[in-house]
């Protein structure tokens, strides 16, 4: 009987220890699962502000290539209007690097007074120059010169 006893408890020791050691497993595999799902957030997290650093920094390649676009075609129209004041504009032009821009019909007539926009479309950025021109000969004198934002 007590042989009997003593395996008794032996059994029971062994049994609580196994439950123990199941409890420890299960313990350790949800804390990694929580540390996984904490870095996987993180890598997430990082991985859009990069994605969205990348985004902003291609529009302002975009915005610069057609600031340089409208601002060529703005000042080739200036040039047609300084050797001819009846210069009627309405063009687009192709600039060096590929990009297009156009030139709107010249505001105002003679050699004073006169406005000129010019615009550039890159995929979805567009710049617009709007100058105002005091006086084309014999020397160019302008009064303002806009960058429109659009």
């Amino acid at each position: 009987m007590r042989l009997a006893k003593a395996f008794m408890a032996v059994l029971r020791f062994d049994e609580s220890r196994n439950m123990m050691m199941k409890r420890s497993g299960f313990i350790a595999l949800i804390s990694m699962m929580i540390i996984s799902a904490v870095a996987t957030v993180i890598a997430v997290g990082l991985l859009l502000r990069a994605i969205g650093e990348n985004q902003m920094a291609v529009n302002n390649d975009l915005a610069q290539r057609a600031q340089l676009a409208a601002t060529s075609c703005a000042e080739y129209a200036l040039g047609q209007l300084r050797q001819n004041n009846a210069y009627a504009g309405n063009a687009t032009l192709t600039v060096d690097s590929g990009d297009t821009c156009y030139i709107g019909v010249p505001g105002g007539s003679g050699n004073t007074n006169r406005t000129l926009v010019t615009t550039s479309t890159i995929l979805d950025v567009t710049q617009t120059e709007s100058i105002s021109i005091t006086q084309l000969r014999p020397q160019l004198q302008i009064s303002s010169w806009q960058d429109v934002i659009n």
